[in-house]
């Protein structure tokens, strides 16, 4: 049976028998075929949207924010396979009790557009799994299914919420289900949801005030909008107020209370905040009685706050630790407690604290990183890297921490020269990677770990690639994977093969730091591999998001790759307003102004970077050019003095240096330094035209016939195929007529013709 999973959590306020709310829940979606490729999916999809904002609403479930760890850590268990037969969905779901070994299951079968009826008979059934008694709760979560009257409209809602991380898509299943029933007031509270998602924060709040208009006993509603606010418009003096009408109208609303306490936190009024923190436990007492109700640790970590902001240490220890012992799935005051440990030092505790976290949650960055750093502090190396490298896998700008500083990333950054303790910590790695062999999860952070310090560090991009290949096979849907990969191929010169990784990684990429990082690194592909046109697409899409000094300069050498030295100009300037002691964009600027013939702008900018980075040969071998091009012979040749000098010294003989000095002698008629230089030039690389073509014109010019033609002979061979210029070149004149060039010349322009003859041939 082929199934699809779509996998979620859902934190219950549930078992009354386990006299603990709420109860936290795995919800396991199954989508079998040929639902899982029917247009009728969406039922499926939906189902997590349908039912989680229902029970949110009932004050005895609470969702879970994620879907990570195994299920057998929840306290329970809801499977649903969906199914379509005989144009009929069918629905098994299973309730499973991990607490007490306890299951029930259950089948519906309904139409696709009759689907709120079904939904109603699942929440009547997870509130009797769980031993839910109150009816008036169970009453309302179908009060609120039933706001949507018309079959037609609830099915357009369904297909919103399975289109809901499409917001485009998802907004306008919500308008048409508007269209028909214009005075429901949940749509319009889905509408503000998707709004806020959409980060449209004022059309949220007036959606939601629409919604109040409609129903006005939907009192949450205000919390709703005091929420949008305090967490995004980070205004306390409206979310405060409409935090206090939630509770005017509602003073049961334990959640708001504890946001006024919040609020009150924010503002330092320590007193108030402890109050209202306080206040909404005894809600919560009121209303549960005995029940542990697991919610109240939210309140004992604000006064747990509170502490700390008073400099309490004992009494924030004391709160933070009932937060943890009446909620064991709280986050925040694990969190919290952690770092109390670890500003008492007390390593091993923080490190238990940690991992608590990770058990949760195992995407959270702040548990991987400390952890990092308190493994550093017990000296257990691989470890460190191996947390900090997994926390920049889920969270790739955790590279850039600057008010947390993280000691293993300092200590290999400051190992990049002497290389052997960073060989030794590869040598543990790969140690541990012998002695994790049967721990999948251990096994692909330590690859990614060692894969990384090769990368960054070692400058071992082959070995990169053999580390991060072997982690992507234990783990394809790691997608950032595909971007070390490609920088892996980068780095080693294999473009093509970084190409496809990069633009796999790009459809994945959702936060500005990693699409602004992608884009970039596949326009400097695409320019490399000479698809500047491609490039330029790619670059704007990174500079849009993030500009930066070098992501113009990219786009300045797209251009240039397409010969617009007008637009290359003006993004090597935008480069070096930046950034400007940015040695490359100088250089590159000034020569884009040669291109241009602007030659009074380009020698500042060349002068510049020769003065930047002096012992760059090819800086002063362009301005050499520059003068030359004026003909200022002197300063061109005492540039390239310094110019051989400075390439000498790096361990380098370039033709082209050689080449550039004898064309200046060759323009002035001097031959005999001229063929001093060319003939540099030929013994530094004997594939080189230019320098041949230019000794042959010497010795034609000094009428030595087999010299002459014995050079020609060399370019032919080396590929010379400028028979315009060799036309134009008058020093061939007393050869031109003898046997001997007519031969030499005609043999190599006819099978040159013939070889532009094929590829034209091939091309229509």
């Amino acid at each position: 049976m082929k199934s699809l999973f779509f996998i979620f959590v859902f934190g219950f306020s549930g078992l009354v028998s386990a006299q603990s709310l709420p109860v936290t829940l795995w919800l396991d979606v199954q989508i079998q075929e040929p639902l899982a490729s029917d247009s009728n999916a969406w039922t499926a999809r939906a189902l997590h949207r349908s039912l989680a904002p229902a029970l949110d609403k009932s004050s005895y479930f609470k969702i879970h924010p994620s879907a990570n760890g195994a299920p057998e850590y929840y306290d329970g268990v809801i499977r649903v396979v969906c199914g379509y037969e005989k144009n009929e969905l069918r629905f098994q779901m299973t309730v499973r009790d991990t607490l007490h070994s306890l299951q029930k299951d259950f089948s519906y079968k309904t139409k696709p557009g009759q689907l709120r009826a079904t939904h109603e008979k699942m929440m009547t059934d997870i509130f009797s799994s769980f031993n839910i008694a109150d009816k008036k709760a169970l009453e309302t979560v179908k009060k609120d299914l039933q706001n949507i009257r018309s079959d037609e409209a609830y099915t357009m809602l369904q297909q919103a919420f399975a289109a809901w991380s499409d917001t485009r898509t998802a907004d306008s299943w919500i308008q048409k289900a508007l269209q028909k029933e214009p005075r429901a007031s949940l749509l319009y509270e889905r509408a503000g949801e998707l709004a806020a998602a959409r980060n449209e924060y004022d059309a949220a709040i007036s959606y939601y005030h629409k919604t109040l208009e409609l129903d006005s006993a939907r009192f949450y509603i205000y919390r709703k909008i005091a929420d949008v606010h305090y967490d995004h418009k980070n205004n306390l003096k409206s979310a405060k107020a409409n935090y206090f009408e939630a509770t005017h109208r509602d003073p049961t609303d334990a959640a708001s209370w504890l946001q006024l306490g919040y609020c009150a936190y924010l503002e330092k009024d320590y007193t108030i905040a402890r109050n209202y923190a306080n206040k909404a436990v005894e809600v919560w007492q009121k209303k549960f009685g005995k029940t542990v109700y697991r919610e109240t640790a939210t309140a004992w970590n604000l006064i747990g706050n509170v502490a700390v902001a008073e400099r309490d240490t004992a009494g924030a220890r004391e709160y933070f630790e009932k937060a943890t012992n009446t909620n064991p799935y709280d986050i925040m005051a694990r969190k919290n407690l952690a770092r109390l440990y670890e500003f008492d030092r007390r390593w091993d505790k923080a490190v238990s604290m940690y991992g608590q976290v990770l058990t949760l949650e195992s995407q959270d960055i702040t548990a991987r990183l400390s952890l990092a750093n308190l493994m550093y502090q017990k000296k257990r190396y691989v470890d460190a890297a191996r947390y900090y490298v997994s926390a920049v896998m889920i969270k790739p700008e955790s590279e850039n921490q600057r008010e947390n500083p993280i000691q293993i990333l300092q200590w290999m950054s400051a190992n990049r020269k002497d290389i052997k303790p960073l060989q030794t910590l590869m040598d543990s790695v790969d140690e541990r990677i012998l002695d994790d062999a049967t721990d999948p999860k251990k096994q692909f952070e330590l690859r990614i770990t060692s894969g990384y310090v090769y990368l960054y560090y070692l400058q071992k991009p082959t070995e990169a690639i053999h580390e991060f290949k072997s982690a992507q096979s234990l783990n394809p849907r790691a997608y950032r994977l595909d971007y070390y990969l490609g920088e892996a191929y980068f780095q080693v010169g294999s473009y093509d093969l970084a190409l496809p990784f990069l633009r796999r990684y790009a459809e994945h990429a959702e936060d500005s730091y990693t699409y602004a990082k992608v884009f970039l690194l596949l326009a400097k592909t695409l320019n490399k591999l000479k698809r500047y046109e491609e490039a330029q697409i790619e670059i704007i899409k990174s500079i849009r998001v993030y500009p930066n000094a070098e992501s113009y300069y990219v786009q300045g050498i797209a251009f240039r790759g397409t010969q617009n030295n007008e637009e290359a100009v003006r993004a090597f300037e935008r480069a070096v307003k930046v950034f400007p002691n940015y040695t490359q964009a100088h250089y590159e600027l000034g020569r884009a102004h040669m291109a241009l013939r602007k030659y009074d702008k380009a020698l500042p900018e060349l002068q510049k970077a020769v003065e930047l980075d002096s012992s760059n040969y090819q800086y002063r071998q362009t301005l050499a050019r520059w003068y030359s091009t004026l003909e200022r012979w002197e300063e061109a040749d005492a540039t390239l003095a310094a110019t051989e000098r400075r390439m000498l010294s790096a361990g380098v003989k370039d033709p082209t240096v050689y080449e550039d000095w004898g064309e200046q002698y060759f323009q002035q008629k001097k031959y005999d330094v001229a063929s001093q230089k060319y003939t540099l030039a030929y013994g530094a690389d004997t594939t080189t035209i230019q320098a041949c073509f230019r000794l042959a014109s010497i010795a034609a010019s000094q009428h030595d016939g087999t010299s002459a033609l014995r050079w020609l002979s060399r370019a032919f061979r080396n590929r010379f195929v400028d028979f315009n210029a060799l036309l134009k070149d008058k020093n061939f004149n007393a050869l031109r007529q003898t046997p001997e060039y007519v031969e030499l010349v005609g043999t190599y322009e006819r099978a040159y013709n013939e070889e532009v003859q094929k590829k034209i041939n091939l091309t229509r």
